[in-house]
């Protein structure tokens, strides 16, 4: 398979998506001009260059994957702290406003983990916004490749016991209920 630090070049390029969807995170977010906003999964860092111009607190990105954090580094203003770290991992007690994701949730190797650290890292009345696929079905052609190997005669047994890496939920409220637990 192919991995971030593979694709960590050409992400900034390939990314309409995420693009498209922190267009909406950010408006959900509303970043105060004195924030401080830690962006979990910062990728190649767009989204925060963004945060970068929309406060003059204090600006933080992490991401598990050491080449999306070079590719930052070269793209990105002054003034925004990167760091090689995964979400469950962050170190941050009650240091930020805000502290938000944008299409990394799906990645996290253990959610709950993550999303108590998010909570670790805010102030006493900080927020969190998130981005996350809607559904397993935010994938269709993936899902439906999936789904025809693991019936597949030649490959069923290898299939018998895959499970997906991904946290894909079925709706808000189940998104929500993870959040809230």
């Amino acid at each position: 398979p192919v991995s971030f630090e593979e694709i960590a070049a050409r992400y900034e390029r390939d990314s309409s998506a995420q693009r498209s969807a922190a267009d909406r995170l950010l408006a959900l977010a509303e970043v105060g001009p004195a924030a401080d906003v830690l962006d979990v999964g910062c990728g190649t860092g767009a989204l925060l260059a963004r945060l970068r111009a929309a406060t003059r607190g204090r600006v933080a990105g992490v991401d598990p994957s050491a080449r999306m954090i070079d590719e930052a580094r070269r793209a990105l203003p002054g003034g925004i702290e990167l760091a090689r770290l995964a979400a469950e991992d962050l170190p941050y007690q009650a240091e930020f406003d805000l502290v938000l994701s944008n299409s990394a949730l799906q990645w996290f190797r253990d959610a709950p983990a993550a999303l108590a650290r998010f909570r670790a890292a805010l102030r006493p009345g900080g927020r969190t916004v998130i981005q996350a696929p809607a559904t397993s079905r935010y994938s269709p052609e993936l899902v439906d490749a999936v789904g025809e190997v693991a019936r597949d005669p030649a490959t069923r047994e290898v299939f018998a016991t895959w499970r997906s890496p991904w946290l894909l939920l079925e709706s808000a409220e189940a998104y929500a209920g993870l959040v809230a637990a």
